[in-house]
């Protein structure tokens, strides 16, 4: 989306050549429960354009970053990036944290380092049953599932960690031996008013499941 302001893209649609499918994305009556504000996108965006990013290869960044905590794309969906991209920039890192809507239809090695974003508990149940570990949001009264746990650095958890120290996030974590919680958190962010929970997940989900399959 180089040619697109990223505020002009989410009007248009074109949002979804980075956000794939996500349930958060504007709908036709324009609403957006995405929590990520535009502004932060957008300066990205100008000074990109003003040619204050270089270009270096995936490899060369991931030593450039070796020994860093990084989180896989702050806005927009990690499954809409190539595999190798990310396998190559987190090769030296100690720790991650990521995010992914496209948990249907990406392939499934996305899920060594993204955790499936789901907005309800049936969603969280099909995403369990492909292998993935899950980030899951919920309304103020909504009950946790068994193996759940707030979000521990989430406002409603007091704040007790950090991201970057707490890295329960970190996708399959399959090489722990010990059971690992998933993970829920309150809506929350700018769009949190217009978060519409189950139905409309049911809705994306049954189009979802008509897509092409895997992304490679």
């Amino acid at each position: 989306m180089k040619d697109v302001h990223p505020h002009e893209a989410v009007i248009s649609g074109l949002d979804e050549s980075i956000c794939g499918r996500c349930p958060h994305r504007r709908d036709e009556a324009g609403h957006r429960s995405c929590y990520v504000s535009m502004n932060a996108p957008g300066q990205i965006w100008k000074a990109y354009h003003r040619g204050r990013y270089k270009y270096i290869d995936p490899e060369a960044a991931g030593y450039a970053v070796a020994g860093r905590k990084i989180r896989i794309g702050a806005y927009g969906d990690p499954a809409m990036v190539p595999l190798d991209v990310w396998t190559n920039l987190i090769s030296q890192s100690p720790l991650t944290t990521g995010y992914t809507h496209q948990w249907r239809t990406m392939s499934p090695k996305y899920a060594e380092f993204c955790m499936a974003s789901v907005d309800s508990a049936e969603e969280a149940a099909e995403a369990k049953a492909l292998g993935y570990r899950t980030f899951r949001c919920i309304t103020k009264d909504e009950s946790l599932l068994s193996g759940e746990l707030i979000c521990p650095a989430s406002e409603e958890a007091g704040k007790l960690a950090k991201c970057e120290d707490c890295g329960l996030c970190s996708g399959s974590m399959s090489s722990r031996s010990n059971v690992i919680p998933t993970i829920a958190i309150t809506v929350h962010g700018v769009g949190s008013k217009y978060f519409i929970g189950n139905r409309r997940v049911c809705e994306l989900g049954k189009e979802a499941r008509h897509d092409t399959g895997p992304l490679e």
